[in-house]
């Protein structure tokens, strides 16, 4: 069974279980201890679990980490989807980006382009302020410190009467500033 099978299938398990130990793992699966101890280094890296003394614990749907907790995650996924996203960057648009891990990504990959960002993403504005260019237009507001992301009803008005190239959102950024705003 190869390793992507076994991840598929420890979902599975955490589905049912929400706890399961590197050991145990190793016996259902026949496997050295060494090779579930990968697994769970790989579904915990990955962000597809979480890594808990002697095993792993199943992410709760409803309680997503924070965004200095999420940004340790450096999956190969992050990369790619910042890679794709920035297929739809081009010279002298302006673009929205909105505050995610995979999105800070995105920015590495923009900054020094020619072009105009807007962003409510402290990290955004921090990695973007590396290279002289990509213009930077940072939302002010009341800072969200959990998920490192600034808002206003102020900035909504803005953010109506400007147009965007493009916008780039996070599902969870999204859910988490409109409870906010909300509230």
């Amino acid at each position: 069974m190869t390793q992507e099978e076994r991840i598929h299938e420890i979902k599975r398990l955490l589905s049912q279980k929400q706890h399961l130990l590197t050991r145990d793992l190793a016996a259902y699966f026949n496997i050295s201890f060494d090779t579930a101890r990968r697994d769970v280094i790989r579904m915990s890296s990955t962000g597809q679990a979480q890594r808990v003394h002697g095993g792993l614990m199943a992410n709760s749907s409803d309680n997503v980490p924070n965004f200095l907790t999420r940004n340790q995650i450096d999956s190969p996924l992050k990369t790619k989807i910042a890679q794709v996203a920035q297929k739809f960057i081009h010279p002298n648009q302006c673009d929205f980006i909105g505050p995610s891990t995979t999105l800070k990504k995105l920015c590495q990959l923009i900054n020094g382009g020619d072009l105009q960002i807007v962003t409510n993403s402290l990290d955004n504005s921090l990695e973007l302020m590396q290279a002289p260019l990509p213009q930077i237009r940072l939302l002010g507001g009341k800072i969200d410190k959990e998920h490192r992301f600034s808002y206003s009803v102020t900035a909504i008005d803005l953010l109506k009467r400007m147009s965007f190239n493009t916008a780039f959102l996070a599902p969870q950024a999204l859910k988490k500033m409109a409870f906010i705003l909300i509230k």
